[in-house]
């Protein structure tokens, strides 16, 4: 099953954060708003890996990719 959003690559990007072991920890979402022509982020990390200051480089590498 393909995701209604994952067939639309123009207006959405998903970025993975895996552990050096592949294990997925976190990710980080844009999906593209037409009407009011913006991105909104979406990002979420797991439990075990919120608390140390993951969230905001997280949040600034996918922004670098994105750009």
């Amino acid at each position: 099953m393909v995701l209604p959003k994952l067939r639309h690559p123009e207006q959405s990007k998903i970025y993975i954060l895996e552990t050096a072991n592949r294990l997925p920890v976190g990710q980080v979402r844009f999906d593209w708003h037409p009407e009011k022509q913006v991105w909104r982020i979406n990002y979420v990390l797991a439990p075990a890996a919120r608390g140390n200051g993951l969230g905001s480089k997280v949040l600034g590498m996918a922004l670098q990719k994105k750009k």
